[in-house]
């Protein structure tokens, strides 16, 4: 069985072979799905918008595919062996079973819609969702408020951290959806931005699906101001740093999860580091695992 998160939801989904599957939703109920290329799924019989699905999938899987040769900058460690984490450090939280991810090794962090379902909150339909660290001076806690603490002692949840200096993850930031309705709400220039075809996925694709979505940057300090909705996804190779809190992974798991991510800094909810990265920052691989 593979648990995974959209969001603050989780779903239990069984393999059934192939790329079939099971998911078990708070929201959607308990529906088999299967992963495709988004423009395998039957959305609309429209075809301009089918069109624009399309467009979608190809600057993902692009986006993919070049991030399989691309330079990852690994997260810095002090001299204790403890991971240093940037202030508003962006992060998405997922299960921690080895299934879930390696399924996302395999494919990224992927939207929903790969999967056949429309995101159930309509906030940014075809989007893969990043929450940011907060810092102390974060007025609210607990879980549901996403502090700092909260993110990486509570549940047995996994957090991935991703490289924000490459290129790559700075132009899916740049795609961001609920920036992107926050510009076009305080900007005139707003599409000087944008090229024709990020303002279709953007305004013509999820704009119109995604109506909760518009209103997610606010003028006080709350949560949804930390995070971001990212159409497609995010590829793997992108992930730098994953946060095993203290669930009680074996040294053999801590190295199967070390190999599905090889830019990746494996540490615990301490901040140490129990995983090197095996890619170097030149792509190479090194030695070095463990303090």
């Amino acid at each position: 069985m593979i648990v995974l998160f959209y969001k603050n939801y989780m779903y239990d989904i069984m393999n059934m072979g192939c790329d079939s599957m099971i998911i078990n939703g708070a929201n959607i109920g308990e529906k088999s799905v299967e992963y495709k290329k988004l423009s395998n799924h039957k959305w609309t019989d429209d075809k301009e918008l089918m069109e624009l699905i399309k467009k979608l999938e190809l600057l993902y899987l692009g986006i993919e595919d070049k991030s399989k040769v691309e330079t990852i900058n690994s997260m810095d460690v002090d001299s204790n062996g403890n991971v240093i984490i940037p202030e508003h450090a962006l992060n998405h939280r997922c299960s921690n079973s080895l299934e879930s991810l390696s399924e996302i090794a395999k494919h990224g962090l992927l939207a929903a819609e790969w999967f056949g379902e429309l995101e159930s909150e309509r906030e940014g339909c075809f989007c893969t969702f990043l929450s940011r660290m907060k810092g102390d001076s974060y007025p609210y806690k607990g879980d549901l408020a996403e502090d700092d603490n909260s993110r990486l002692n509570i549940g047995k949840n996994v957090i991935l951290f991703f490289d924000e200096n490459n290129s790559l993850m700075q132009y899916l930031l740049h795609l961001d959806y609920f920036e992107f309705e926050h510009k076009k709400q305080t900007d005139p220039n707003y599409t000087s931005s944008y090229t024709k075809e990020e303002l279709e996925i953007l305004e013509e694709l999820i704009e119109p699906i995604s109506p909760a979505g518009k209103n997610m940057r606010k003028s006080h300090d709350f949560k949804t101001n930390y995070w971001s909705a990212i159409p497609g996804g995010i590829p793997s190779m992108l992930i730098n740093g994953i946060c095993v809190k203290n669930n009680n992974y074996t040294e053999e798991e801590l190295d199967e999860i070390s190999n599905m991510y090889p830019n990746a800094t494996v540490f615990d909810s301490n901040k140490k580091v129990l995983r090197y990265p095996l890619m170097s920052e030149s792509n190479d691989f090194i030695d070095e695992k463990t303090i």
